[in-house]
């Protein structure tokens, strides 16, 4: 039994481990999903809004026809002076306003499919060329010199970092020339949680729910396997319990069927007092066991009367000390209650006193001494029920009023039981709707307080 718990713990662990690395792998996949879907959209989003301007094609054929035909605007190598390259740079800069907002433009775009994320955008002219009858001059060429380019707008600090996202090629009648868009993107991390949070939030449900089935399932292994434990140990005590008088009345009846001791009249009524007394005790074992199972399955009809607390609890008193003459033990009561009326079933009440005097007396000390005594309060009566035994440490108190459950002693058969008492106790004050505690000490004793309300209605459970 222990190894399949076991057994059953460890697949349990095992699965566990499992829907992590699967739930890890959805959340991996979804997150490149994303990725990829921001990449595709940003490149889709910044082509059109980059390919759909136009250039003034006409504005930019006359600067350069210009500069081909002023002599003064070149040095003796053949290239633009500085203020003539920077006359063109100038109207490079106005022919390419139209790129001045793309960045704002670019984000309305974005936004326009839920893209939320920071980015820089760069408009840079990488090469420019003006063709003329028999010469080239060349403004810009970042393949031969990376220093040529000229950044038309945005954060010319990123073109270091990233390459670029997209470019145009222009040929005009004594031109030609390409410029690139730049873009450079933020944090993209708060993005990618806010898209796959749906996805995120439903592993951890899924997680969570797990975890609870997985604690709730090892718990009730563990509690199957001390209520299993329990049983075994109920099944042994119920087998010792009635072996002792069946072995009595046996070994009795053998002895009846001597002749001798037919003529011994003083041997022969013990031997008959011996084989009734076992006999009231295995037809009490058998009640018990029958009781549970009634009491369990809430069949019991409570049968409801006005008792007197007083008169019920000496009652019990002087059939315990009858049932119990053999031992020399003392028991008080004290009883302060001035109306002790109450409606209860007085049957099972006595049930009720009679396992906490058993239990008590099972668990004393060579002196014993039990003390009764009754309070009353406003809404409540009280029955308190003490000793002077060996206590109950303070770990097993809890699991006192459990079915079968017995509080260790390093021998089970030392105390005779079967571990049923104080589970009945407990059924019987639940159908009455009442109450019971327990308080004890090692050594000092334990005490046992039942509280009842007071005018009960009358009704049948």
């Amino acid at each position: 039994m222990i190894n399949r718990i076991k057994l059953s713990i460890f697949f349990l662990i095992l699965s566990c481990i499992l829907i992590f690395i699967i739930l890890g792998y959805l959340l991996f996949n979804t997150l490149q999903l994303q990725s990829n879907k921001f990449k595709y959209s940003t490149d889709y989003l910044s082509a059109s809004e980059f390919y759909k301007y136009k250039v003034n094609d006409e504005k930019l054929e006359q600067v350069c026809d210009i500069l081909l035909k002023d002599k003064n605007s070149m040095d003796l190598n053949g290239e633009l002076k500085e203020d003539s390259k920077k006359k063109l740079i100038d109207t490079l800069k106005n022919t390419f306003n139209v790129y001045k907002k793309i960045n704002e433009n670019l984000k309305e775009s974005f936004l326009s499919y839920k893209i939320n994320v920071p980015f820089n955008t760069l408009i840079s002219l990488n090469k420019f060329n003006i063709n003329g009858s028999n010469k080239i001059i060349t403004i810009a060429d970042d393949d031969k010199l990376k220093e040529s380019v000229i950044y038309l707008f945005g954060d010319s600090s990123i073109i270091t970092d990233i390459l670029p996202a997209n470019y145009l090629y222009f040929n005009g009648n004594n031109y030609n020339f390409q410029i690139n868009l730049y873009i450079k993107y933020g944090s993209l991390r708060n993005y990618y949680l806010r898209s796959i949070k749906n996805v995120i939030w439903g592993a951890f449900i899924i997680l969570i729910v797990f975890i609870i089935i997985v604690i709730y399932t090892i718990k009730t292994i563990k509690r199957q396997e001390v209520h299993d434990k329990m049983k075994t140990d109920f099944i042994n005590n119920i087998t010792h319990e009635i072996q002792t008088p069946i072995t009595t009345i046996s070994i009795a009846s053998r002895t009846l069927s001597n002749p001798i001791i037919l003529n011994q009249k003083t041997e022969l009524l013990n031997l008959v007092k011996s084989i009734d007394n076992q006999s009231r005790r295995l037809i009490n074992l058998v009640d018990n066991v029958l009781n549970l199972s009634a009491l369990r399955n809430g069949i019991i009809q409570l049968n409801y009367k006005k008792i007197n607390l007083h008169d019920l609890i000496n009652k019990v008193v002087d059939e315990f000390k009858i049932r119990n003459h053999q031992k020399s033990f003392t028991i008080n009561t004290s009883l302060f209650i001035s109306t002790p009326e109450i409606l209860a079933d007085p049957f099972y009440f006595e049930m009720i006193l009679t396992n906490l005097l058993d239990n008590a007396f099972k668990y004393s000390k060579d002196i014993i001494e039990l003390n009764i005594t009754t309070l009353e309060s406003k809404k409540y009566f009280e029955i308190i029920l003490s000793d002077n035994g060996i206590g109950i440490s303070k770990e097993y108190q809890k699991h006192l009023f459990k079915q079968f459950y017995r509080v260790p002693t390093g021998n089970i058969h030392k105390i005779k039981g079967t571990g049923l008492g104080l589970y009945y106790v407990y059924l019987i004050t639940k159908s009455h709707k009442w109450k019971i505690s327990v308080n004890s000490e090692i050594n000092i004793g334990t005490t046992f307080t039942l509280k009842l309300k007071r005018n009960i209605k009358l009704q049948n459970n």
